[in-house]
């Protein structure tokens, strides 16, 4: 089964480095400041990734999960709007195999070496679950906020949320608080803005729009989606985290104080 789990993991190294060729490659094609940051991004994420996976850390799987399952939504997107293109289907094929060769509780054990009795950050449960949801969500907002950065969303508050995004995704994959303290209200702004922008459509001339202007009027709905999904399950990941977050800091600060007195 080791032996198994080693291959998967070499595939994985494999991909990801062939993945990160693709997308550093689409810098230089790209035609607008957005598309080249979203191609650097998932660039060096995967080549960060790749590197980590090949020392089996576990953060390095977690990137490498959120790099290519916001590939897949990606894919899933820019299908949904009408676009066909070889690349497009090899960029979804390379997404595809790191997503099988790195998912699944055997892969995260034998890349974490098991689980830790107490330890929520190395739960194999319901917080390991949420964990792995919290960065993958994270890392998969950030290409998708920048698209819609100057479309959808003003492009100080697209970049500022992508950034927020990029910064509570790696901090969560190391295990560290302040990740969810970033990831929160990164959420609860992109579901703000995100359902600001959906009620203020003028939904009978936008499904005009919808009918005579196919590629445009559906990629905003299926931005939309992506955003809504996001927001949402990195909210619901920032509750879960709520309680035995908040716990254990009163532990620590009560821990402090006996030992001060002492």
């Amino acid at each position: 089964m080791t032996r198994l789990l080693d291959l998967r993991r070499y595939l994985a190294v494999a991909t990801l480095l062939a993945f990160a060729v693709y997308e550093l490659a689409g810098v230089g094609m790209a035609y607008t400041v957005e598309r080249k940051a979203m191609f650097a991004f998932f660039g060096v994420t995967l080549v960060v990734a790749a590197v980590g996976v090949a020392k089996k850390q576990f953060w390095a799987r977690l990137l490498a999960l959120g790099g290519s399952i916001g590939g897949l939504l990606q894919f899933g997107a820019f299908t949904l709007a009408g676009m066909r293109s070889p690349s497009l289907t090899l960029f979804a094929v390379l997404s595809a195999l790191v997503t099988a060769a790195l998912f699944g509780r055997r892969m995260a054990r034998h890349m974490d070496g098991g689980t830790y009795e107490g330890d929520i950050w190395r739960d194999g449960g319901t917080y390991g679950r949420a964990l792995g949801a919290g960065v993958i969500m994270s890392v998969a907002a950030v290409p998708v906020l920048l698209l819609v950065s100057d479309w959808a969303l003003p492009a100080p508050i697209a970049y500022s949320l992508a950034g927020a995004f990029g910064l509570a995704a790696l901090l969560l994959a190391f295990r560290k608080t302040a990740g969810l303290l970033v990831m929160f209200p990164a959420s609860a702004l992109t579901a703000g803005f995100t359902g600001d922008l959906a009620l203020s459509l003028d939904w009978k001339d936008f499904v005009k729009d919808l009918i005579l202007r196919w590629l445009e009027g559906k990629m905003l709905v299926v931005f939309l989606g992506v955003l809504a999904i996001v927001a949402v399950v990195t909210l619901i990941v920032s509750l879960v985290f709520a309680v035995p977050i908040t716990i254990y800091l009163k532990r620590k600060k009560r821990e402090e104080e006996a030992s001060e007195s002492d």
